[in-house]
């Protein structure tokens, strides 16, 4: 899935208020909005898209140490800022997380449930590392939804009255079970030599809940 931006020249923002030192400014070149907040877990910020072709699509980085069950009380700041800036006129829809697999705080929390899932799953083939029938690609995506490896973040959106699920995913990455970070944490549930999914490239829907 690809962003293109144009129109590299905007006013400064005046939108929403920030909420609990939520700091919002655009970038004219990129057509984004930022919604930020530091604090001593760490930087946590939305960006939200708003040139014509991705309109809709809005983005979470984290910088810091902390597992993703830490981050949500600061996500739900940050989102709150965002679904109440009225200023946006745009119909969220498309939430780009990235990889799954965040080495760099060593959250590999929805890798092990998506690795957890295939070895489990009579549908992957665990010698070739392949599901037995069609691409990777759609097949971890059903995989993600029916294991429910987010519950962090479906309690977290439907807080705000969404509901969220997996519906893009791209360059899975495929190990032998031993091979992987958390391998000592699920020695017990998988063999050492399964080849599982654990990580890809990945876009989460947003709708409003209907009740």
């Amino acid at each position: 899935m690809l962003l293109f931006f144009c129109k590299p020249d905007a006013p400064a923002v005046k939108g929403a208020l920030p909420v609990k030192n939520v700091k919002i400014k655009i970038d004219t070149l990129y057509q984004s909005k930022y919604y930020s907040l530091q604090d001593s877990t760490g930087s946590y910020t939305v960006s939200v898209y708003l040139n014509e072709l991705n309109r809709g699509v809005f983005r979470y980085r984290y910088k810091g140490t902390k597992p993703l069950q830490l981050q949500t009380k600061a996500m739900q700041t940050v989102l709150n800022t965002v679904f109440k800036d009225t200023s946006l006129h745009i119909n969220l829809h498309t939430f780009i997380w990235g990889a799954l697999s965040k080495s760099g705080h060593n959250d590999f929390l929805m890798s092990k449930r998506l690795a957890l899932a295939a070895a489990q799953s009579d549908a992957w083939n665990k010698k070739t590392g392949k599901p037995f029938t069609g691409h990777e690609n759609p097949f971890v995506l059903k995989l993600a939804n029916h294991a429910q490896i987010y519950p962090e973040l479906s309690t977290l959106f439907r807080k705000f009255g969404y509901k969220i699920e997996v519906s893009g995913v791209e360059k899975v990455f495929i190990l032998p079970a031993e091979k992987l970070p958390f391998w000592d944490e699920i020695s017990g549930q998988a063999n050492r030599k399964d080849k599982l999914p654990f990580d890809c490239q990945t876009w989460f829907s947003i709708e409003k809940s209907k009740n």
